[in-house]
């Protein structure tokens, strides 16, 4: 149900995001990008219980560690984003 409404969601901001202007688009992922790295350790903090969550439900150790989060990644994260910004639309 919650993934259903994360998908739904983020199929209707697809839609909306596909509209923007290459400059407000740009805008968007700058401050999503800024943002994971101000927030990682909240993220990391929030993840912890996922991991907590997954591993209650018996989640293999690999999806475990695909689903694990940690300054690294969040930062790679991040990166990620600012190379889809610079991408050409």
């Amino acid at each position: 149900e919650y993934t259903d409404s994360i998908a739904k969601r983020a199929a209707n901001a697809k839609k909306e995001i596909r509209i923007l202007n290459t400059s407000t688009k740009n805008d968007v992922l700058r401050l999503l990008a800024d943002r994971l790295l101000e927030n990682t350790q909240n993220i990391i903090l929030e993840n912890k219980k996922d991991i907590e969550e997954g591993k209650k439900k018996s989640l293999s150790p690999a999806l475990l560690d695909r689903l694990l989060l940690d300054e690294k990644r969040i930062e790679s994260l991040s990166k990620s984003v600012i190379e889809i910004m610079n991408l050409p639309d």
